[in-house]
């Protein structure tokens, strides 16, 4: 259970991540490890997953509330001592607080959390479990030791026969030495592993069985324990040190080094177990850990995504070059620690700041989950932001155990770019930067609607220049693309920051002003019909006048439909045009828009 768990039972994300906060932050966090539950249902999952020193409980939660919760928890067997400690801002009255004693709480805590009382009281807890751990390990040594001097008291021969009988036929290997360090005793599975038979070993120095390089430690050590003093391994259980065959090889030994007291002599057991097969397997594991750390940065430099693996909790333990570079966090750095303090993606769209954490869910769900929102960005150690998109597959074992998951996030910045540069110029003119006739039609028809809905007054203007081809026939394409910019910036400086221009086709303009009647519409058009006259174009040592018609359609609620208000301003373009050109025209209510005779517009 060592370091001891906390668990945080809260279902506001944000007050588990403070409390959360608050706790991994002390300087006393490293002894303990901090886990979180949202719902009284999670919390029952984790007790029964985990031993934990001390619970906060929120009282107030939906579904199963803080006092059910704790009812649930000390009512099971595993869990039936955790203390719980209440924390809400709803246990300020004394009823409220005994309904909390009621439903086994040891304390409780009011919000707003004081950082250093809560984490006071949580290292109250910690070491209370440690020292109760202690007693309880030191109580079953206590125990032992009584039964031990019981049984051989009452029948000592009978035990030394039942002793020797398993010794003879356990698997591990079990020598015993007295104070001298002589070997009194060595079964015959220790006979397998060192390869003596045991007449030959008996009487002999331990040191036959230690390799030379250590052989120089054992009887200080030795006389140091016996003295009084500590020993490096009496006492202490499954300590890995390498053993001397009788061939002179060396073995890998797993070992458990006890003293015992028989009468007044002294001996110490060892317990011994040849681990060479494991040593094998770990090697082969770490050869393998090796060749998948190398597959994976092969694949990451392959496809250039970055792969990040966890465990079974959610915590990372590799990360591959190309993550190294999304994240800014070294492997070194990174293993250990929660997948999201590493992998922190957001999602814009829904204001989280975790993008829903697919990890999580992979691991819950066990099935592999797919993030490809427009809007997924993930933040870099120095706070830039990358756009990507990511999955994450859980990791099983050939029995289908879950070992862990491995998430896969790819930058997308050039596609995301790539993406917006043919959105814009889907729905913008090449030339002038304006938005085109088929993005202007759809704002258009979003104005209808507004117009409908919320009762608003709209206007659209249809300009035509006057004598462009003049100055297109005169001085060339180039002369005229450059007169179609020149003009745009000039319009632009007259409209409101409400209003839309675009380019319709070739020297022709729309502007929808947005929330206007008629009459500031009149205004506004004049002005731009005003700006065009007054401008002038120098190209070739010769300086060009131009003019603008203008047609204007006002449009409200119960106005007709798109095509209709286009139809209406392009007559009264016309209409402009009819009536000596370098005017405004507006379209009244009623007119049919067939009879304006269309000039030749130029």
């Amino acid at each position: 259970m060592f370091p001891p768990k906390v668990l945080i039972v809260n279902d506001d994300p944000g007050v588990l991540l403070g409390m959360r906060s608050i706790l991994e932050n002390t300087p006393n966090a490293s002894q303990y490890r901090v886990f979180c539950a949202q719902s009284g249902e999670e919390a029952l999952r984790a007790v029964l997953k985990h031993d934990f020193a001390v619970i906060l409980m929120d009282a107030r939660m939906p579904g199963m509330d803080g006092f059910a919760t704790a009812q649930a928890i000390h009512a099971h067997p595993r869990s039936a001592s955790v203390p719980i400690i209440f924390v809400s801002a709803y246990l300020s009255d004394e009823m409220s607080r005994l309904r909390s004693y009621e439903h086994g709480a040891v304390d409780f805590l009011p919000t707003p959390i004081v950082p250093q009382i809560l984490a006071a009281k949580i290292l109250v807890f910690v070491e209370l479990t440690r020292q109760r751990l202690e007693l309880q390990q030191q109580s079953r040594e206590l125990s032992k030791m009584n039964e031990e001097l019981r049984l051989r008291q009452r029948d000592a021969e009978e035990k030394e026969l039942r002793i020797r009988t398993v010794v003879e036929n356990v698997g591990e290997g079990i020598v015993t030495l007295n104070e001298a360090g002589l070997i009194e005793s060595f079964n015959a599975a220790a006979a397998r592993i060192f390869g003596y038979e045991p007449e030959e070993v008996v009487g002999q120095d331990i040191k036959l069985l230690i390799p030379t390089h250590l052989r120089c430690d054992q009887g200080p050590g030795m006389r140091r324990y016996l003295a009084g003093g500590a020993c490096g391994i009496v006492g202490k259980t499954d300590i890995e040190m390498p053993g001397l065959h009788k061939n002179g090889t060396l073995l890998p030994l797993e070992m458990t080094v006890t003293r015992m007291r028989v009468g007044e002599r002294v001996l110490f057991v060892g317990i011994l177990r040849d681990i060479t097969k494991r040593k094998e397997a770990e090697a082969a594991l770490l050869a393998e850990k090796q060749r998948l750390s190398v597959t994976l940065n092969a694949i990451g430099d392959a496809i250039g995504d970055a792969v990040i693996t966890a465990d079974v909790e959610g915590r990372i333990t590799y990360l591959n070059r190309a993550a190294v570079m999304l994240t800014g966090w070294q492997n070194e750095e990174a293993v250990g620690k929660p997948f999201a303090e590493v992998f922190h993606a957001i999602d814009e769209r829904k204001g989280k700041a975790d993008a829903d954490n697919i990890v999580q869910l992979a691991l819950l769900t066990q099935s592999s989950v797919t993030a490809l929102g427009s809007e997924i960005w993930l933040a870099h150690r120095d706070g830039r932001r990358t756009p990507i998109e990511t999955s994450a597959a859980p990791i099983k074992s050939a029995d289908g155990e879950l070992l862990g998951v491995v998430q896969v996030a790819r930058d997308v910045s050039h596609a995301r770019r790539v993406t917006a540069e043919l959105q814009f110029q889907a729905s913008h003119d090449p030339l002038t930067g304006l938005i085109n006739r088929a993005e202007f039609e759809r704002l258009l028809s979003q104005a209808l609607d507004s117009a409908h809905i919320e009762n608003k007054q709209h206007a659209l203007l249809y300009l035509d220049l006057d004598r462009f081809k003049i100055v297109n026939d005169t001085c060339g394409h180039d002369a005229g693309d450059d007169l179609l910019r020149q003009i745009t910036q000039a319009l632009q400086r007259v409209l409101r920051q409400s209003d839309t221009l675009a380019r319709l086709g070739g020297d022709e303009f729309g502007v929808l002003l947005d929330g206007c009647g008629i009459e500031p519409a009149q205004r506004i058009a004049e002005q731009l019909r005003h700006t065009v006259e007054e401008f002038r174009f120098a190209r070739q040592d010769r300086v060009f006048s131009v003019g603008v018609s203008i047609g204007l359609a006002a449009f409200g609620p119960g106005r007709a439909n798109l095509a209709d208000i286009l139809r209406a301003a392009d007559a009264a373009c016309y209409a402009a045009k009819n009536l000596g050109r370098n005017r405004v025209h507006v379209h009244l209510p009623g007119q049919d828009a067939a009879e304006a005779a269309p000039p030749v517009r130029d």
